[in-house]
């Protein structure tokens, strides 16, 4: 039996264990794949974006994941990497019944560490201080990630924390950068107009490495395109997120952009919940350019069987990689940093469960 036969048969028992044992995520996976034409996807041996994300759901459990979606430990964590970049500041964190009273109806941002789209601002929004009340309790009730499988979020200890509003005079910039390896693809601007809509459109690098904006649909405004320039602060915020996402196989770094001023928002493991637009195809960046070869999976040592499905997806990335050069784009990766940023979180995570 030659060793690519044995690799291929190793695949289909794995993607069949993966059905049994991840049922609502394969099904989820499948008939959105099926929708775009796509029949005939492995996740044990991932070619295109969206299969990349499931794998990584299933296997790739790096321990930076955790803490680069926990919006605090993130802050320490790119800090104490020695990445420079200016963070909204943290006024205060604590327990929810330890919240200053005046927090409550100031002009800020009450987040938690553990969601998305949790965020209260007392002033901007016009909340009553019972209204923040019931919207803390709410937030901190929450646990995210169960219905899809995003395990990330599950070992993030929910905390509350308060943040300076860094747009009080100024119009902002929500700055979404898709960065593979330490290449920078695919940049996301999205801005909100008048009637409180949101408004956003996609740029990608072409062969030249210029910037241009595409008439692919945004997911924000899928059926308007922003007409407006990249915000003066992009170039800046792509070297930062190139710096960042160097240490990973993929991310999404945010920035807020507002008056001039760059500030890291978030980092996030799964974009759009696993699941990009364009991300079933082979032709496009998310597949083209995402190398798992720079996983933590396939730079840790295992054993039995993991060890065994390691190195025959090891072989089966360099095969890919001959095959479609663009795996190749973001180079080597930074072994020894890496090993720094797998310390540095394991310190972190410690950290944060002694509080």
């Amino acid at each position: 039996m030659s060793r690519r036969f044995f690799d291929r048969l190793l695949f289909l028992a794995l993607d069949v264990a993966i059905a049994l044992s991840h049922p609502r995520e394969i099904l989820r996976f499948y008939r959105r794949s099926i929708a775009h034409g796509n029949w005939r996807l492995s996740v044990a041996a991932p070619r295109v974006a969206n299969a990349k994300f499931v794998w990584r759901k299933v296997f790739d459990h790096d321990p930076r994941f955790t803490i680069v979606s926990d919006k605090l430990a993130a802050k320490d964590f790119v800090r104490d990497m020695g990445i420079a970049v200016e963070m909204p500041q943290t006024l205060w964190t604590g327990r929810p019944e330890d919240i200053p009273e005046a927090m409550l109806g100031a002009d800020v941002v009450i987040k938690t560490t553990h969601g998305w789209s949790t965020n209260l601002f007392p002033a901007r929004d016009g909340l009553s201080r019972d209204e923040v009340r019931d919207g803390i309790r709410r937030a901190m009730a929450q646990r995210h990630g169960r219905r899809n499988n995003q395990w990330a979020y599950y070992d993030i200890r929910p905390r509350l924390f308060v943040e300076d509003r860094v747009d009080k005079r100024a119009d902002l910039v929500d700055l979404k950068i898709y960065v593979y390896g330490g290449l920078a693809v695919r940049v996301l601007p999205i801005r909100t107009i008048a009637g409180n809509e949101r408004v956003a459109a996609v740029w990608l690098r072409d062969e030249k490495g210029t910037w241009t904006r595409s008439d692919q649909p945004s997911g924000v405004s899928p059926k308007v395109v922003d007409d407006a320039p990249l915000p003066p602060a992009t170039d800046a915020a792509l070297e930062i997120a190139s710096h960042i996402g160097a240490l990973f196989d993929q991310l999404r770094v945010d920035f807020l952009v507002t008056g001039g001023a760059l500030y890291l928002g978030e980092i996030t493991v799964y974009s759009e919940s696993g699941i990009l637009v364009g991300g079933f195809s082979m032709a496009t960046d998310p597949s083209r350019f995402w190398d798992i070869r720079r996983s933590w999976f396939l730079n840790t040592t295992h054993e039995g069987w993991k060890g065994v499905y390691a190195r025959a997806l090891a072989r089966f990335c360099a095969r890919e990689a001959r095959r479609r050069p663009g795996l190749n784009a973001a180079g080597p990766l930074p072994v020894e940093d890496f090993h720094r940023s797998l310390a540095l979180a394991r310190r972190l995570q410690d950290e944060v469960t002694a509080r």
